[in-house]
C-alpha cells in the first residue's frame, strides 16, 4: 500500500548523514534511500510524526564528495526489531543550490540504471 503513495522515485544508497533534532541533539546516521521529495533514514530510536529534523548527508558527484543540507519533517517511521528505527523524511526546506545539486546526483543514479 506505501508504494502507491510515492510521488517520487526512490534510489536505494549507501550514504552517511548528520541529524540533528530540535534539542541540538547531533547523530551519524546510515542513509537506506533518497528521492527528490526526501530521504529515509535508520535511526537509533522512534521520533515522532511531523517533527524537524536538520540533515547534512554526503554524496559523490562528478569524483567530488558534496554536502547537501536541508530541513525535513518526519513523515513516516517505523520502528526496527532492535528499537532503532527507519525513518521517512520529508524535504521541507533546501537551498536552490542544494536542491540543483541533489537533482544532477539523482540524475546521476538514473543514468547509471540505464
Amino acid at each position: 500500500m506505501g508504494e502507491e503513495r510515492r510521488k517520487h522515485q526512490r534510489f536505494a544508497i549507501k550514504w552517511q548523514a548528520r541529524v540533528m533534532l530540535a534539542d541540538r541533539s547531533l547523530y551519524a546516521v546510515p542513509v537506506n534511500d533518497v528521492s527528490l521529495g526526501g530521504v529515509s533514514i535508520r535511526f537509533p530510536h522512534v521520533v515522532p510524526i511531523n517533527t524537524q529534523v536538520n540533515i547534512e548527508f554526503h554524496a559523490q558527484y562528478r569524483g567530488e564528495t558534496c554536502a547537501i543540507r536541508a530541513k525535513t519533517v518526519v513523515a513516516h517511521h517505523t520502528l526496527l526489531e532492535d528499537n532503532s528505527a527507519k525513518l521517512g523524511l520529508k524535504f521541507t526546506q533546501i537551498s536552490r543550490e542544494h536542491h540543483h545539486l541533489f537533482n544532477n546526483i539523482l540524475q546521476e543514479l538514473v543514468d547509471k540504471m540505464g
